[in-house]
């Protein structure tokens, strides 16, 4: 009985790994902005200074350019290169409140 939960435990993490890198694949054939990057670890992100944050906000998927030295603030871009909105209707309010953050990438 051991066997048959921990077989079934191992099945699930796969199956939901795969699940999830089929979705990240789809994220990475549909979006343009992120051809030729690839997906950084928490740990190289932490030493990286020049990196986007994706996130999927209202079904879509927007980056952010994160800057270590800029020292400017940054608006979230869709897939086709189009902000979310101006900086002066103050919608990255509800875009942080709201958007999940799914990876971030790196061309380096």
């Amino acid at each position: 009985m051991k066997l048959l939960s921990f077989l079934l435990g191992i099945l699930l993490i796969v199956g939901t790994s795969c699940s999830q890198n089929q979705e990240v694949n789809a994220i990475f054939k549909d979006c343009t902005i992120l051809a030729d990057t690839k997906i950084l670890s928490e740990a190289a992100k932490s030493n990286t200074c020049i990196y986007l944050e994706v996130y999927r906000y209202q079904s879509e998927i927007y980056t952010l350019c994160e800057c270590c030295f800029c020292d400017k603030a940054s608006m979230a871009i869709n897939c086709e290169g189009e902000p979310l909105c101006d900086f002066s209707e103050n919608c990255l309010v509800d875009f942080y409140r709201e958007a999940d953050y799914l990876f971030s990438v790196t061309s380096e």
